[in-house]
Formats: C-alpha cells, structure tokens, sequence
C-alpha cells in the first residue's frame, strides 16, 4: 500500500481481524469444541495483557455467502451499502488493504468485513470500535442468521449467538 489510512478506510490491527466473525452453524460442535479448548489455553498462557503462546484457530473456510454478487447479496439482507477499504496494519506499520476486501458499515461504531473469493465470502468479520451501539450488531446477526444461518462468535468474551427463538430471544452459548 503507498499511502496511509484515510479518516473514511477501515483500518484495524491484524490481531483483530476474526476476533468477532460470522460462522455457518453447521459448524457448532466444532466451535463449541474449539472454544472449550481456547478457554482452557487462556486461562493458562494468559498474563494480563501479554500471550505466553499463540492459540491458533483452524477452522475449515467455505462460503458464508455464494453465488454471484456476494457482497450484494448481503447488502440486501443488510439494508446497507458497501463502503470503506479495509486496511490491515501491523505494529505501527500499514500492511496494507485486503486483496478482494469489503466493508459494510452498520453505524454506531460497528462495521462488517472481509473479503471474496470466485466461490463467494468465506470470512465476515465485525469491527466494534468504542462506544459501539451493541444493538447494530445484534440486528445483523438475527438477519443473517434468519437468512443464511450463520452464527456469531466472540472469541475474546468468549461467547457464541447460535440462534433466535420464536419469540425473538437471541440463544447465547459460553464455555
């Protein structure tokens, strides 16, 4: 990349990127699975802010959102534009925009990412900056889990939204 971040691109460390995602909820018992172990593997490399190791996650990529016009595709479900580049930087160096990258901004503080490939979106991510409003995110995930039945994991609060029920309560799974 030539030039640093503008006010209006995404930028965000790349320790972030996935730390919020979207994930098929066909894949709950492996996720369920794969946060019972990161649990376990913070509570015991953990020092305050600072790693003692790096918990890889493995996770087997496939197309939230396929077809063609993926990104439309959520648009639509979303109600909202696709908007700013999505930069990754690393320390205090600007590695660059994602290659194929997107962002869908929700508004208070909360925006989608990620980027395509020739079989659709294989990652959606979600920025929440400070002072995020909780219920933006909240709202995209109902949507999209109605729709396209994706899940929503929070690697760092450790917690997983599973599903809606009838009445609306969002079904909330946690290690």
């Amino acid at each position: 990349m030539d030039r640093a971040p503008k006010g209006t691109d995404l930028a965000f460390h790349e320790d972030d990127w996935s730390q919020v995602e979207f994930l098929p909820k066909t894949l709950l018992p492996e996720i369920q699975k794969m946060m019972k172990e990161y649990k376990a593997f913070e509570q015991t490399n953990r020092v305050q802010n600072v790693w003692r190791n790096v918990y890889v996650r493995k996770i087997q990529r496939k197309p939230l959102v396929s077809g063609s016009a993926p990104v439309q595709q959520l648009e639509k479900i979303l109600g909202v534009k696709a908007g700013r580049t999505l930069i990754l930087y690393s320390s205090s160096t600007v590695g660059g925009s994602v290659k194929d990258g997107f962002t869908l901004p929700l508004g208070g503080n909360v925006t989608l990412y990620g980027y395509t490939t020739h079989e659709g979106i294989p990652v959606l991510g979600a920025s929440v900056g400070p002072n995020p409003e909780d219920i933006k995110l909240s709202q995209a995930f109902i949507k999209l889990n109605s729709t396209s039945g994706m899940m929503l994991v929070d690697w760092r609060a450790q917690m997983l939204l599973v599903s809606t029920n009838r009445s609306g309560k969002i079904d909330i799974w946690r290690p």
